[in-house]
């Protein structure tokens, strides 16, 4: 079975939030924004994976756009835990980079898929 980078990628971001708001939660005893953050990134590998299973071409657009906004959800979300001191600078780019990894490659397939759908 080929690999599927997205797919892979998007797991990856989802596993380390998962830990992330684990940590959060027990050391700093914050729980709202880490489960806006939860939420964002982890409904993001699930747009993904929907994606398999669309009906259109239409339907796959719409799909990784909802993905790609979850992208920038979650980037809005680190930026606050970052900038409100709940997680380190180091921990912030490590993860601010993965996401906007996967809005680059999103955002490629979506301009992929309307080309072919204009051809």
């Amino acid at each position: 079975m080929q690999k599927d980078p997205l797919k892979e990628k998007s797991t990856v971001l989802a596993m380390k939030v998962i830990h992330l708001q684990k940590r959060i939660q027990s050391e700093k005893n914050e729980y709202l924004i880490s489960r806006k953050l939860f939420h964002a990134a982890t409904n993001t590998g699930a747009l993904i994976r929907e994606i398999s299973i669309s009906y259109s071409d239409k339907e796959y657009v719409e799909n990784f756009s909802k993905a790609r906004k979850s992208c920038y959800e979650t980037l809005y979300w680190l930026e606050l835990l970052f900038k409100s001191k709940l997680i380190e600078k180091q921990e912030y780019e490590q993860l601010n980079l993965l996401t906007l990894e996967l809005v680059k490659m999103i955002t490629s397939s979506i301009k992929t898929k309307k080309k072919n759908i204009r051809n």
